[in-house]
């Protein structure tokens, strides 16, 4: 072989344009980018919320709401200013979502005494609101605490939740009243309920919605202080579950004895009403981690179930933690629970990243792991990323998004990476993406049995290029997943086909 040819292929290998030598192509992942648009003055990105065979369906603000909608390539074909007012009476934008085909549109009205939600249609044509506005609840003000309203889908979004949050203070009580709807915005069921906080004011829960129509909330209850450390119980998260039509509501404290939870997800069960899994650690220190758990939730029994307990070990806490062939650790920190995700086989994948406070190498390495319903690790893995995010400068290109549809097993990930590190990078240097450098988009599948496939979708080669923002994806419930792409006021919408 010549020395040109030697040459030559030793340059097409650098520079990308040979990946078939990393790895074989398992599936064809392909890329596209839509129109260039202009954001608007307020500098507020246009949310995308709904699609249909005609284009998709965006939510914008230029200090006032609007509507747009976009073609398959992304090219505004049409937009409307939301009307929020009603005679003198003027209202605030809740939520707008596309379901089950339609758009509706929340706004909540301030009263003296309570606070009123009311729900309308939209005309997918022209994205003007029909004249069928109605009532959907009223929340009267308690001793000047007012409520908030909130919205949750289900997973195939062929239900959507209302509920309203009312957080007295002064006595650290959170009333809670849910309404769930069906298609045509039939209401299914209603209750109420309340949050009694011993020793803090009431916080944010999180709420999932399962395929049934059932509601779970997750809230930490007690968090840890100083006399955690000579209390058998660290800290206390707390379990609602609401299911049977509303008909069966059940609290299940959530605490192991001298562990502390440092962190928990929801996810709806197959056999069972709910999946949990954290992290736990026996030590005091904040974000310190030593193992992981899994329990189950039978409402019906009113009873927690299938409590497994899972150490990671040294070597892995290591590998977690950057430290390569170090002194082992004993405890690793700072992984946030990002996702839970029930998959088509039953198993379920839980993702977590590395985080630390600081306005440098900030987001870091995805740890993921599976487990099998009962309880059990499959397996977990570390995928290798260091990304950093100065909230001075606003925009967040960092962390990453995930595209794992319901109907499938398989699970992508993609996030933007240093193109140094190419394919996959060398655990013992890992370079550092930053949000104004050159860079590439990356996705990392991650197989049913752990196995990991890499592709770079997208490169940005030249500084006036612009950059992907992979945690504000959208996701259509489809082999798609969209991204809008920002340089300075250009923004265009990135469409990823898996």
């Amino acid at each position: 072989m010549s020395m040109m040819r030697l040459f030559t292929i030793w340059i097409l290998f650098i520079t990308g344009f040979i990946p078939i030598l990393a790895q074989p192509v398992i599936n064809e992942i392909t890329f596209s980018e839509g129109e260039e648009l202009i954001i608007p003055a307020s500098g507020e990105i246009p949310r995308l919320f709904g699609w249909d065979e005609t284009g998709y369906y965006a939510l914008g603000y230029d200090h006032r709401y609007y509507l747009e909608h976009y073609d398959r390539n992304f090219n505004s074909t049409g937009k409307n200013h939301l009307i929020l007012h009603r005679g003198w009476r003027t209202r605030d934008l809740e939520a707008v979502f596309f379901f089950q085909g339609k758009i509706y549109m929340f706004s909540s009205e301030q009263r003296i005494k309570s606070q009123i939600l009311y729900v309308q249609s939209v005309d997918p044509s022209n994205l003007r609101q029909f004249n069928d506005e109605r009532q959907v609840m009223e929340i009267p003000n308690m001793k000047g605490w007012m409520a908030r309203f909130h919205f949750k889908l289900s997973r195939k979004e062929d239900r959507l939740l209302v509920y309203s949050l009312r957080d007295m203070l002064s006595q650290n009580i959170q009333d809670l009243d849910f309404h769930m709807y069906g298609k045509d915005m039939t209401l299914e069921w209603e209750c109420t309920d309340k949050i009694v906080y011993d020793r803090r004011s009431p916080r944010e829960p999180t709420v999932k919605v399962s395929d049934k129509g059932d509601v779970f909330i997750m809230s930490l209850k007690d968090d840890q202080n100083i006399f955690s450390l000579f209390d058998q119980v660290k800290n206390n998260y707390l379990l609602m579950a609401i299911t049977d039509q509303g008909n069966i509501i059940n609290h299940y404290p959530v605490n192991f004895p001298n562990y502390y939870i440092r962190g928990l997800q929801i996810e709806q069960g197959v056999d069972h009403d709910l999946s949990c899994v954290g992290f736990y650690s026996p030590t005091h220190f904040r974000g310190t981690i030593d193992g992981m758990f899994y329990f189950e939730i039978d409402n019906v029994a009113n009873k927690i179930v299938n409590t497994r307990f899972h150490e990671i070990e040294p070597y892995f806490l290591n590998e977690a933690m950057n430290r390569g062939d170090k002194k082992e650790m004993d405890e690793m920190f700072s992984y946030d629970i990002k996702h839970l995700i029930l998959r088509n086989n039953r198993n379920f994948i839980m993702i977590a990243e590395l985080r630390y406070d600081q306005n440098y190498d900030n987001f870091m390495n995805i740890m993921v792991a599976s487990f099998s319903p009962g309880g059990g690790l499959n397996w977990k893995t570390i995928i290798p990323k260091r990304q950093s995010f100065d909230p001075k400068y606003g925009l967040n290109y960092a962390s990453f998004g995930v595209h794992a549809p319901w109907y499938s097993d398989q699970i992508y990930l993609v996030y933007n990476d240093n193109p140094k590190n190419g394919l996959w990078p060398d655990t013992d240097k890992v370079r550092t993406f930053n949000g104004s450098d050159r860079s590439i988009l990356k996705t990392v599948g991650i197989g049913p049995s752990g196995e990991l496939t890499t592709s770079i979708i997208y490169r940005k080669t030249r500084r006036r290029m612009k950059t992907p923002m992979p945690m504000a994806f959208y996701d259509p419930l489809t082999d798609e997943m969209i991204l809008p792409a920002l340089r300075y006021r250009k923004l265009s919408f990135y469409k990823i086909s898996f």
